[in-house]
């Protein structure tokens, strides 16, 4: 992996934005640059009020330590090439470059049947294991954008802000936070989130409230066992204690 200067003229269109970066097709139509942003949205959880946070430099440093690691780790070698670390001109690390792939999200796939977005939560998972047994876990379950399918292979996006071995998140989202809270380990903390991801994406509705559907209105009648009410009761109470997943202890026959 080279590294190279950031050069606006490179810039060919802006593909999509979001909180902490902007992607562009840059330099070629077969290379996507993500281009951290130096402020960022924060959203208070309580009172619901933006205000505009400076990024410190130690966020930057510890992406750009995460991207060398992920860029050589093997269980990603099916995943969006990583091709170049990008640095301003005094030297600071801004992004990275990556290879364009045409692919298709989970969000996209919403229109699915419920039995094959089962089989899609299945292929993600298996793909998160293989992750977490090196010591790398997903956290951010909120945003299915993360997830794509291309060629009937998993790919992950936001790498960036995983946590690789003792490389923290960057920013933790409420289901991140909440288990950190109560279990002392980060073992299964991609368990956890991907229980409730399950239920978001299965049921087409937004991980922000799933929390709450799931307190209201219990679970999907698919998901509705026994076994999957005993896990759904340590997730309504912030505890993930063993790597158990609703999608093993589902009732057969009623896809819709």
């Amino acid at each position: 992996m080279d590294k190279t200067q950031f050069d606006r003229t490179k810039i060919i269109k802006k593909l999509t934005t979001g909180r902490e970066s902007n992607i562009y097709l840059y330099g070629t139509s077969n290379t996507v640059l993500k281009y951290f942003k130096t402020e960022i949205e924060d959203r208070n959880k309580n009172t619901g009020k933006i205000k505009i946070i400076h990024v410190e430099d130690k966020v930057f440093n510890n992406k750009e330590e995460k991207i060398k690691i992920l860029s050589e780790e093997k269980t990603l070698k099916d995943n969006i090439k990583i091709k170049d670390l990008v640095y301003d001109e005094d030297g600071k690390f801004v992004g990275y470059t990556t290879t364009y792939k045409d692919v298709t999200s989970f969000d996209a796939l919403s229109y699915k049947s419920q039995k094959e977005k089962i089989e899609l939560l299945k292929k993600l998972r298996n793909k998160m294991e293989i992750l977490n047994k090196n010591n790398i876990y997903i956290g951010d379950f909120v945003n299915p954008n993360n997830f794509a399918i291309s060629n009937d292979k998993i790919i992950l996006f936001d790498i960036d802000n995983f946590r690789v071995n003792d490389l923290d998140f960057d920013y933790k989202n409420i289901f991140v936070e909440d288990y950190l809270k109560h279990n002392n380990q980060i073992d299964n903390i991609d368990t956890y989130c991907f229980n409730y991801f399950t239920i978001s994406f299965y049921s087409n509705r937004l991980m922000s409230y799933i929390d709450g559907y799931l307190r209201i209105n219990g679970l999907p009648r698919k998901f509705n066992t026994p076994e999957s009410r005993e896990l759904l009761k340590d997730l309504l109470n912030n505890k993930c204690p063993e790597k158990k997943y609703l999608l093993d202890y589902q009732r057969k026959g009623l896809f819709k």
